[in-house]
């Protein structure tokens, strides 16, 4: 006589087991991420005085030179590194520098001046030689 064995009686035991109260995992379920966004870049600082009117009186110098010198191979390149400004008297800062522009292939150097009111915050003069 030989015996058999299935494996149905066994599947039936272990599924017994896993619908038994107290029998089930106690798994948690992790936290949602949470993302951490970058600090927002510091602003940039409030101008001076100083340089707004270096700004304002760059713009009426290149405005003059474009007028009196509207040609296209005259393009004006200020030095931004040569911007020299003076307190005045009273509200007034006087603005200088320097630039180039080229004609007939060759650079011709370019000096300039203004004042500008900064109560006012208007150009009193510019001029560029």
């Amino acid at each position: 006589m030989s015996k058999f064995f299935t494996a149905a009686p066994l599947a039936l035991a272990l599924s017994a087991l896993a619908v038994l109260p107290g029998c089930q995992s106690d798994t948690k379920t992790a936290p949602p991420a949470t993302t951490v966004a970058a600090p927002a870049p510091a602003p940039a600082p409030a101008p001076t005085p100083a340089m707004m009117a270096a700004d304002a009186c760059e713009s009426a110098v290149m405005a003059s030179f474009s007028k009196a010198r509207g040609h296209a191979n005259h393009q004006l390149s200020l030095a931004p590194e040569m911007r020299k400004a003076t307190q005045g008297k009273g509200d007034l800062i006087a603005i200088s520098g320097a630039g180039s522009y080229t004609k007939a292939d060759k650079p011709v150097k370019v000096t300039y001046s203004c004042s500008y009111n900064a109560k006012t915050a208007k150009i009193v003069n510019s001029r560029f030689r």
